[in-house]
């Protein structure tokens, strides 16, 4: 099985309290990728570590390796570990709302009119056409709108601060299943051997299958991409990891309408722990892709 492992600076750990342990580590990391034990290994970029992919028989095994590192040892990181026994799923969020009049989401009628809209869905289809080739699972969800009819206080006093009304009377739902914005964008239209999970609330496994759908493959981790990091990602990231998940979020393929907000997303989500943020061309790789496409603006 594939495993893969991450480190964690302790506090007070710096570049200079670990440079002259360098040249052992990497000499390290080489041997055991000589040895077949270390398939994939990545420089962090939001952080000093790494990311290390293994192929060993379970995460105590990658775990003895990695207590071996010199590093380990002088008692300057912690290792998290993720353990990958079926094919990782995509998880494709169009779910939520940008700074604006209207709620928007990566559905039809809605990239234009986000901060880089065109490059994000370029990202998005890059990371989905990687894990097509290579057979994995993806899940879409997708915002729906209620008739006000039927519509609760939540749902109501939302659509009013989206829609910047102050009555009721003023909510034009604008999701609606028969709506013009309602289906995907085309871009990124799901296939016939993906879902498509309709919701109302911000997190993706609230008032959905999806969890049940995800346990049901034994599955324990999901990459993640879409729109909108600041309203509906960081919501479903956080669900997540409350039920024991542990998100892969694909910094460089989720949009946002706020871009303020979005980073203090990012910053609250790493403090947090329990879930990785990477870019799209690292995703790309590891699912067996090429990272070109994705590396290019």
């Amino acid at each position: 099985m594939k495993v893969i492992a991450y480190d964690r600076m302790k506090p007070g750990v710096t570049y200079e309290t670990i440079e002259p342990y360098l040249p052992e580590e990497v000499a390290n990391v080489w041997r055991l990728w000589k040895a077949g034990i270390v398939r994939e290994n990545y420089a962090r970029a939001d952080e000093l570590g790494v990311v290390i992919v293994f192929e060993v028989e379970s995460v105590e095994a990658a775990q003895r390796y990695t207590d071996d590192f010199p590093l380990t040892r002088a008692g300057f990181l912690e290792w998290f570990f993720i353990p990958v026994q079926v094919p990782l799923p995509i998880l494709v969020l169009f779910n939520s709302k940008v700074d604006s009049n209207e709620p928007y989401d990566m559905q039809v009628g809605i990239v234009s009119q986000i901060a880089d809209g065109a490059r994000v869905v370029a990202r998005v289809a890059s990371v989905l056409e990687a894990a097509r080739k290579a057979g994995y699972r993806v899940f879409f969800t997708r915002h729906m709108s209620l008739p006000k009819e039927v519509a609760g206080v939540t749902q109501l006093r939302t659509a009013m601060e989206w829609q910047r009304v102050d009555t009721v009377e003023k909510v034009r739902p604008q999701f609606l299943r028969e709506a013009p914005g309602f289906p995907i964008t085309p871009e990124v239209a799901p296939v016939p051997t993906e879902t498509v999970i309709d919701k109302i609330t911000m997190s993706a496994f609230e008032g959905t299958y999806l969890d049940i759908a995800l346990r049901d493959c034994g599955i324990n981790s999901f990459v993640i991409v879409g729109i909108a990091l600041e309203v509906g990602i960081e919501p479903t990231v956080r669900h997540a990891m409350d039920l024991g998940y542990i998100p892969v979020l694909v910094t460089d393929a989720c949009g946002y309408g706020n871009w303020e907000a979005a980073q203090r997303s990012l910053a609250a989500l790493k403090f947090a722990g329990g879930s990785l943020q990477t870019y799209s061309a690292a995703v790309i790789e590891i699912l067996g892709g090429t990272p070109q496409r994705a590396a290019a603006d």
